[in-house]
């Protein structure tokens, strides 16, 4: 199965199974022995695929991922990281059908039982760092089995003193009891150690020093190594480190190996130098995530170096990042809309007919809404750009990007030619109307005051205008 999540979509099956029977016990010893481990969102994927299942002799019908998503209100980054811890530590099983559509089955599995997690040298130290001493030692007194007093006697009867039952009358044929028939029998006790690739530690140079200690060579087993490698991988312990805390945790006269003791060593040697926030868990996830955050950065000063601005490396980058599908919808949730049936079906003929890929679309889908500051994403229009697109070879979304600066500037210098147009017109001469000499200013004579004497004559002359007309009323 590929470690990247980007091979899952929203539209691929899922179904899901026991592939062991659980009881309240195994949900309280994941949610006490597990959860500080795996984390809360791989924690809450487990109980809802637990809670799908209606019971154990059955399995879920077939649904689309979208639904599980939903219900377990993780992205489909965060789910694959939440499934690929559940699988890491034993608690699912994933299965995957051969032929198209995808779909996937994930098969439930027991926890391992307290005992058999204390004596798993990676989770139980896993355990004591994240949760603390004093937890992890309270955790223990709760699962240890109480020793009987030595004032009780055992009294308890065996199985023959109880029942008793005729063998003749046993029917031998029947192969109900073939021991075969039973191996597809929920089985909670099968071992759950958790193993480590061995990559990089050098075995042989450990065991010729070895031989020339007291040390026994066979009490170099399985366990001892295991305890070793658990933390060469976690705290960097090497061969020379290795050997000296072996020597301390060994008896000098029978050459065996005290294994708790030689445990203890080791972990308080790198807890006192190892310092807590240094030790984190870090899975295959965030470890792509990482290196494609390294990557991201590397691309943007390739980008910036090219001549792109902030602005179109975010959307190169988002381009890269989303389906179509995905791209279109956020594009019209940023502008307060919606995706029509129309735009969906419009979407879905193009990448189905043309030649240009998912980055490039997106592209010309934010080219279209966001550019063009169209409403939908129409049909014709989108043809039209991408027959262009595709009779000019654009491959990548950097192409798409400077095709897009191109027709921005194309249009910007029809505007301004066409606005130059327009001034042209408006600055043409006019015809303009002249007046008559009569009616220039410098052709109308000046108005003079009257003067005292003619103010007196003009009034006299009203006032005897005005007695002449009451004498002949």
């Amino acid at each position: 199965m590929s470690l990247n999540w980007k091979h899952i979509t929203p539209k691929d099956g899922y179904e899901v199974q026991f592939g062991t029977v659980l009881c309240q016990n195994d949900i309280d010893i994941v949610a006490q022995f597990y959860k500080p481990i795996i984390g809360s969102n791989a924690f809450s994927l487990l109980m809802t695929l637990i809670q799908e299942v209606p019971s154990f002799d059955t399995k879920t019908t077939e649904k689309m991922l979208k639904e599980l998503l939903e219900l377990s209100d993780l992205g489909i980054p965060d789910f694959f990281q939440s499934l690929l811890r559940l699988e890491g530590i034993g608690l699912v099983k994933t299965f995957q059908k051969s032929e198209e559509p995808k779909s996937y089955l994930y098969e439930i599995q027991a926890p391992s039982t307290p005992k058999q997690f204390f004596e798993d040298d990676v989770l139980s130290l896993l355990l004591l760092e994240l949760i603390g001493e004093n937890n992890y030692i309270r955790l223990k007194k709760k699962y240890t089995k109480p020793s009987i007093p030595i004032e009780f006697k055992e009294i308890t009867h065996q199985f023959g003193e109880v029942y008793q039952f005729n063998i003749q009358k046993i029917d031998t044929s029947s192969n109900l009891l073939d021991t075969n028939s039973l191996l597809d029998v929920y089985d909670n006790q099968k071992s759950k150690r958790v193993k480590l690739e061995e990559n990089n530690f050098d075995w042989n140079f450990l065991i010729d020093h070895i031989k020339t200690t007291f040390i026994n060579k066979k009490e170099l087993d399985e366990s001892v190594k295991q305890t070793i490698f658990t933390f060469h991988q976690m705290f960097g312990l090497d061969e020379l480190d290795a050997l000296t805390f072996l020597k301390n945790a060994t008896d000098i006269v029978t050459g065996s190996i005290d294994k708790k003791k030689f445990k203890n060593e080791i972990y308080r040697y790198y807890k006192k130098t190892v310092k807590q926030d240094d030790f984190k868990i870090t899975d295959t996830v965030e470890r792509i995530q990482q290196a494609s955050h390294e990557e991201k950065k590397k691309e943007r000063e390739n980008l910036l170096q090219k001549g792109f601005n902030s602005q179109h490396i975010e959307i190169i980058q988002d381009a890269k990042k989303n389906t179509p599908a995905e791209f279109l919808m956020k594009i019209k949730q940023q502008k307060g809309g919606f995706v029509t049936r129309n735009e969906q079906w419009t979407l879905e003929d193009l990448i189905k007919d043309s030649s240009l890929s998912m980055p490039v679309i997106n592209i010309l889908v934010h080219y279209v809404l966001v550019i063009k500051k169209n409403a939908i994403f129409e049909r014709n229009l989108a043809n039209k750009i991408a027959n262009d697109w595709a009779q000019n070879s654009i491959q990548t979304p950097e192409e798409a990007i400077n095709k897009v600066i191109q027709l921005y500037k194309e249009n910007q210098s029809k505007k301004i030619k066409q606005n130059n147009k327009y001034t042209k017109k408006d600055s043409a001469p006019r015809r303009k109307e002249t007046l008559p000499n009569w009616a220039k200013e410098e052709n109308q004579e000046e108005e003079v005051p009257l003067s005292e004497e003619e103010k007196q004559a003009f009034i006299d002359r009203l006032n005897k205008l005005s007695g002449s007309k009451k004498a002949g009323d």
